[in-house]
């Protein structure tokens, strides 16, 4: 068993403020310099800079302050999200960053732009939530996508759709993968009518045979268990042999299952038991 002991190295303030100047890349811009203007003592103000340095090297530590600023901050989100939402689209993004700094991502209020900007494609589509000067969207979908929304657009429930493109700000975005998330964009929206509601389902056509359906699967399985009862139908989709199978994620008995799932082999047996 190898004994501790305690080195004493002499260091200058030049040292100190270097070590300080690190604990930004943890903390953010200007946090260091808040804690140490309410913590540091007077007649030893470098104390609190080696302090803060020492206490963001234990990752439990790091931890354990991004959990309190996490909760903090989802308690103030919520309290004032009726004023934020309520603000112009460029304050409503600034309030957006400042959420996305947490080490988990948090959920966030979609808010529609009035324009969006995407690439001229062929064929055109009707019923889209947005459309050109002729009431048509342009969208080249692949195979499964273009089975799919025309399976949808069948529905008497059918009220219009809207295609997830990926990275845009207005987009749906699902986090998903063990440690570092990652952002998966589901294809696309389909809205339906049912009375006076409409329902908005998320649809993602995905070829499980790719490395990542698996990590996809389980993460929009999870989004389901956290955040479903804001939508109608959640679900993961493959067409084989002409036939389509859904995973239906809203379901408990499905999404308990497809969130444990360990690789494309075990994903490929859930369709076939459950889609």
């Amino acid at each position: 068993m190898k004994e501790s002991r305690t080195i004493a190295v002499e260091v200058t303030s030049e040292n100190i403020d270097d070590l300080f100047t690190r604990c930004e890349t943890i903390l953010g811009e200007g946090l260091k310099d808040e804690y140490w203007r309410r913590t540091h003592d007077h007649d030893e103000p470098d104390l609190a800079k080696l302090e803060l340095f020492c206490v963001l090297q234990d990752p439990a530590s790091v931890r354990s302050v991004q959990e309190e600023c996490g909760k903090r901050i989802d308690k103030l989100f919520e309290q004032y999200r009726d004023k934020i939402d309520e603000m112009p689209s460029s304050r409503r993004e600034q309030y957006a960053r400042i959420g996305r700094q947490g080490a988990d991502p948090r959920a966030e209020t979609i808010h529609a732009p009035e324009l969006i900007e995407v690439r001229k494609e062929m064929p055109l589509w009707n019923d889209h939530l947005f459309v050109n000067d002729s009431g048509k969207f342009g969208w080249k979908a692949n195979t499964w996508e273009d089975t799919v929304l025309r399976e949808e657009m069948k529905d008497k429930t059918f009220a219009g759709w809207l295609r997830n493109i990926p990275k845009k700000h207005w987009a749906l975005c699902v986090p998903y993968g063990q440690g570092q998330a990652k952002p998966l964009y589901p294809d696309m929206l389909v809205f339906r009518s049912e009375g006076n509601r409409i329902k908005i389902d998320v649809l993602d056509p995905h070829d499980d045979s790719r490395g990542d359906a698996a990590e996809k699967a389980a993460g929009l399985a999870d989004f389901a268990r956290k955040h479903g009862a804001a939508f109608g139908r959640i679900e993961m989709i493959r067409i084989v042999k002409g036939q389509t199978q859904r995973l239906r994620l809203h379901q408990e008995s499905v999404r308990d299952r497809v969130v444990k799932v360990t690789d494309l082999k075990h994903l490929a047996e859930l369709y076939e038991q459950h889609g």
